[in-house]
């Protein structure tokens, strides 16, 4: 309803009329969040727009409060994520683990879209709307045609007390890892559980066992003191754990691609080796200032502990031996 006021329009609103908007507002976001993770749009949408979007949502409807308790509209805020979290669990979309790692990213634009939307609380609720939805077409528009992979490197060294040729040796015969004790790799991200070099069709490949599956890695580069490889195909990267179903998300294929991966040794004083593994990887989850953590992340854990186990093995072969 709308009434004259002086020369100014006053739009009313009564709670009940509001609560029935700001309802449909939160549902219509919910199935845009559903709709991008069907279509693998994994961007600055669904991590940092949408959670505004709730924020500022939330934000907005203290508009006919007299007085607000901050405390009690960011236990609303995050009650509706953790909510939306949930029922994406729920319903296999996604994982526990992923929501987990995105947390950091959406909790933040949620909140301050709650501060814009408790201050910009008084607009007319057509703008308000239309806002909203201008905001989230953009970005959509936005991450739907600037999808282009940003590409990474990360590598580690470690100094293992044997000569070059005892290291060498056991990098191409069959090693096989310890469990890794990270709780991202024992609740779903890929790991190595054995690898070993291995001549098939005259071509040399790295044939390593992973906790999901088995895979044969091109050798690209071989010799007394670089070994790199490559993959041809596509590695599940993760299977994520859900304590519904089965989750065949999108981004665990395609989303993180290894380039080649090496392992570089270097003679060192006193019958030293320093072996350093590098990773090259391409990643297309944005925003890539966030995402390029996390897979740094991931890359770098991964290091340590191959190259972990390969200094305990080269050091307690040299004593047995």
């Amino acid at each position: 309803m709308i009434e004259e006021k002086g020369n100014n329009k006053i739009e009313k609103v009564d709670k009940k009329g509001l609560k029935v908007f700001i309802s449909i507002q939160l549902i219509l976001l919910f199935l845009v969040i559903v709709l991008l993770l069907k279509s693998g749009e994994y961007g600055w949408s669904l991590f940092m727009v949408i959670p505004f979007s709730i924020g500022i949502t939330v934000g907005f409807y203290t508009r006919i409060a007299k007085s607000v308790s901050w405390l009690k509209l960011c236990f609303k805020v995050l009650f509706i994520v953790s909510a939306i979290s949930a029922a994406l669990i729920a319903i296999g979309l996604e994982g526990a683990i992923c929501v987990l790692m995105a947390l950091g990213l959406i909790v933040l634009p949620a909140f301050v879209g709650l501060l814009i939307g408790y201050l910009i609380r008084k607009i007319y609720l057509i703008q308000f709307f239309l806002l909203v939805v201008f905001l989230n077409s953009g970005f959509i528009f936005y991450d739907v045609y600037n999808n282009e992979g940003f590409e990474d490197e990360a590598l580690l060294s470690i100094t293992i007390n044997q000569p070059l040729p005892v290291v060498k040796n056991i990098l191409q015969e069959k090693f096989v890892f310890s469990e890794h004790p990270n709780i991202f790799f024992k609740n779903g991200i890929s790991y190595p559980n054995a690898m070993h070099l291995q001549n098939k069709n005259n071509q040399w490949c790295l044939v390593c066992s992973l906790n999901k599956e088995e895979v044969d890695l091109p050798i690209l580069m071989l010799n007394d003191s670089v070994m790199r490889f490559t993959t041809l195909d596509d590695i599940i990267v993760m299977e994520e754990t859900n304590p519904f179903h089965k989750v065949e998300a999108k981004h665990q294929k395609g989303y993180f691609k290894v380039i080649y991966g090496e392992f570089k040794l270097k003679r060192l004083e006193d019958d030293k080796t320093l072996l350093t593994a590098t990773t090259k990887y391409e990643y297309q989850i944005t925003p890539a200032f966030y995402w390029h953590w996390w897979t740094d992340y991931i890359v770098q854990e991964m290091h340590e502990h191959v190259l972990n186990d390969i200094k305990l093995k080269a050091e307690s072969f040299g004593k047995i031996r």
